[in-house]
C-alpha cells in the first residue's frame, strides 16, 4: 500500500531522539485545529480523535513528505486506501494476526 520510504520507529513519539510519524501527524493536526479555531464544529485534541481519523492525518503527513522527497514521480493519493499505522497492524501469531 502507501508505505512511506522512511523507516517508522513505531507508536512512541520519539525514537532515538527523532520525531515519529505519529507525533508529526499530531502536530500537523494541532496546526490545522489552530487555524480552524472558530470555524470547526468539532474541537477535539488529537488523542481524542478516532483511530481512523488519526490514521488519515498520519497518511496525509506521510504522503506530503513522499511528494516532497520523490519529486521525480507522482504518488497517487489513492494508494493510502486501507493503510494502517504500524501500531494498529495485527502482530503475526497474536490473536489470529498474520
Amino acid at each position: 500500500m502507501g508505505e512511506s520510504k522512511t523507516q517508522d520507529p513505531g507508536p512512541n513519539h520519539f525514537a532515538n531522539g527523532v520525531k515519529t510519524w505519529t507525533l508529526i501527524a499530531e502536530r500537523a493536526y494541532e496546526a490545522h485545529r489552530a487555524v480552524m479555531d472558530g470555524f470547526h464544529a468539532i474541537n477535539y485534541a488529537y488523542h481524542e480523535l478516532p483511530v481512523e481519523v488519526q490514521t488519515a492525518w498520519e497518511a496525509a503527513v506521510r504522503h506530503a513528505v513522499d511528494e516532497v522527497t520523490h519529486e521525480h514521480h507522482s504518488i497517487n493519493p489513492e494508494c493510502w486506501k486501507g493503510w494502517l499505522r504500524p501500531q494498529d497492524r495485527p502482530v503475526e501469531g497474536v490473536f489470529g494476526g498474520g
